[in-house]
C-alpha cells in the first residue's frame, strides 16, 4: 500500500515539491498533487468498501470521479496517467465504472 504523501513545499515557478517514505524526490503542481491524492482516496475507498463510491456512500469522491472522467481529454499528461492507472485498477478489481 502507498506511503501517505506529505504536503508540499512551495516553489517560486508554482510548482511544488512533494516527497514520500520510500520514494524519490519529484517535481509536480499542487493540481497534480490533489489529483493524485483523489486517486489515492478513491483506491482506499475500494479496497475498505469493494465497491465504487456513490452519490449515497461518497458524493464527494462520486463527483470528483465523474467530472475528471468526462474532462480526460482536457487532463494534462501526469493527471491523464494517475486516472488511466485508476481506471485500469478499478478494471482489475472486476468493477466498472
Amino acid at each position: 500500500m502507498r506511503e501517505k504523501i506529505v504536503e508540499p513545499e512551495c516553489k517560486k515557478d508554482g510548482s511544488k515539491i512533494v516527497t514520500c517514505k520510500n520514494c524519490d524526490l519529484y517535481e509536480e503542481t499542487i493540481l497534480e498533487f490533489y489529483f493524485q491524492e483523489s486517486c489515492v482516496n478513491y483506491r482506499f475507498f475500494i479496497y475498505e468498501h469493494n465497491s465504487l463510491p456513490d452519490k449515497d456512500n461518497d458524493e464527494e469522491l462520486y463527483n470528483w470521479f465523474n467530472r475528471s472522467k468526462n474532462k480526460f481529454n482536457e487532463l494534462n499528461s501526469k493527471m491523464r496517467s494517475y486516472f488511466e492507472k485508476l481506471l485500469l485498477f478499478i478494471s482489475e478489481q472486476g468493477l466498472s465504472e
